[in-house]
């Protein structure tokens, strides 16, 4: 079992900025003998898992270990994991949680978990909002560059139920501070009375972003225990972001408990945070 547990050590010292790895680089880093790890790391290399780098020498991922990635990513789909994740959390927390994607400038509701909660927002699957005003759709304005974004949008947008009214350089203004937060928090922008925790993740290799939302009546809670839903959406998300490949989450270290908060700034505005 010592010696798996050391292959595995060694296996997980590969990453994106570090493809290669050298016999005593990786017996430092296991904290083994250089002698045991050589040995080790020619017989990876002979099952496929390692192959040497000619040129330096270093030992770098092989064949079979490409086999077996591969095989990890066919059996991924980002819109199966989302939904999957969002089961669990309305299961969690007793709520109701919206699954989209982005349409021009406007969302579509791809999925509708209803919780359980007495008072809640009923969307039905396939209802289309404008992005604008909506968590999903911020927080998938926020996976746009800037070009895009304001290809998207020339004019000034309106939303009439709650009167809100955005530029162009305002749409761009709220994405990019979600695109920094991590998350967009709304309240009663989309719709009077309801607030919204939203996140997007995306997967490089599907080219498809998706964004899910946690739907709640604006005076549901104290603010410590929406902070907490929160926390475990934005955990949903990293973990999602991590199984797809999704560069946004594997680079955004995580936040400390007690360091998060939300803080509504205007009815019909985003939330912002200390993050």
């Amino acid at each position: 079992m010592s010696s798996l547990q050391n292959a595995l050590d060694i296996l997980s010292l590969f990453a994106v900025d570090r493809p290669s790895i050298g016999v005593s680089e990786a017996a430092a880093e296991i904290a083994k003998p250089k002698s045991s790890v050589s040995r080790l790391m020619k017989t990876m290399a002979e099952a496929g898992l390692l192959e040497r780098d000619r040129a330096s020498r270093a030992y770098v991922p092989g064949v079979l270990a490409f086999q077996l990635g591969n095989l990890y990513h066919s059996n991924l789909n980002i819109k199966t994991l989302v939904d999957d994740m969002v089961r669990e959390l309305v299961e969690k927390t007793g709520l109701t949680f919206y699954v989209g994607v982005l349409s021009g400038q406007d969302i579509v509701l791809t999925d509708v978990f209803q919780g359980s909660y007495p008072i809640r927002l009923v969307l039905p699957k396939g209802a289309r909002m404008p992005a604008h005003v909506t968590g999903i759709g911020l927080s998938l304005l926020s996976r746009l560059d800037d070009a895009e974004r304001q290809a998207l949008y020339t004019t000034q947008v309106d939303h009439a139920e709650t009167n809100v009214s955005l530029s162009p350089a305002e749409v761009n203004k709220r994405a990019e501070t979600v695109r920094d937060l991590g998350y967009a928090a709304v309240d009663g922008s989309a719709h009077r009375g309801f607030s919204s925790f939203a996140v997007a993740v995306s997967s490089p290799s599907e080219q498809q972003s998706i964004g899910f939302s946690l739907s709640y009546p604006s005076e549901f809670a104290e603010a410590h225990e929406i902070e907490a839903i929160a926390q475990t959406i934005l955990a949903s998300a990293r973990e999602v972001g991590r199984r797809v490949g999704d560069p946004y989450w594997t680079k955004r270290a995580p936040v400390p408990g007690d360091a998060f908060s939300i803080q509504v700034v205007m009815e019909g505005g985003i939330e912002l945070s200390s993050q």
